[in-house]
């Protein structure tokens, strides 16, 4: 018998997470993640954050109110909407997220069956997105890939999380992501909001039609 769909999916994403394994048999350089980008509060190295920074803005409100699974195939096709203007994009963009897009839209397509083999196989596409972020084989990739990479191991780690209770609770809600994050908010559940009440007001500075403005 042929290997299991488990294993083929798990050995193909692998070899991209592993690309340069065999081309760079050196001690690889391990990427410093020494700044906080104050967008997504994970760790980027200093001269990425500039560019990580745009896009993660832009991407902080893509998918917000969607399911989990909308928010990955919407991810996948803004990749693909890149790559088919991509005219002012490095060439080998196209061969760094081609493998995002199809461990999106597979994560996407897993539902709950009443086994394991779901959590399993969603599982097998979050450790080759997690093997591709590390820092030390990361630094091959363009800040434009890796930030798209790190977004869509969010999503699919959230995709394992509700596969995994799916499969021993039996059918359950999947939940929404929110604006902050990838993470979750039950379904109906509004995201948390911003109270005056979170501002220290020292003195007001101006006084229009529409209202006043404080420090």
């Amino acid at each position: 018998a042929g290997p299991s769909k488990v294993a083929r999916m798990s050995e193909e994403d692998a070899e991209w997470a592993d690309r340069d394994e065999d081309v760079n048999m050196e001690e690889p350089e391990v990427e410093t993640l020494d700044v906080v980008c104050s967008v997504c509060e994970e760790g980027w190295a200093a001269d990425r954050l500039e560019e990580h920074t745009e896009l993660c803005t832009v991407l902080r409100q893509v998918g917000h109110g969607m399911s989990i699974d909308a928010h990955l195939t919407t991810l996948a096709n803004v990749i693909d909407d890149l790559l088919e203007c991509g005219a002012e994009l490095a060439p080998e963009f196209a061969d760094e997220v081609w493998p995002l897009v199809r461990m999106a839209r597979g994560a996407a397509s897993l539902q709950p069956d009443g086994s394991v083999k779901p959590h399993q196989r969603c599982g097998a596409i979050a450790d080759a997105l997690e093997a591709a972020v590390d820092p030390s084989v990361s630094i091959s990739l363009s800040t434009l890939a890796l930030t798209y990479a790190r977004r869509i191991l969010l999503l699919v780690n959230d995709k394992v999380a509700y596969l995994a209770e799916a499969a021993t609770d039996g059918a359950v809600p999947m939940p929404v992501v929110s604006v902050d994050s990838a993470s979750q908010l039950e379904p109906g559940q509004a995201p948390p909001g911003i109270s005056i009440d979170e501002f220290e007001i020292i003195k007001p500075i101006s006084r229009g039609a529409f209202g006043r403005v404080y420090l």
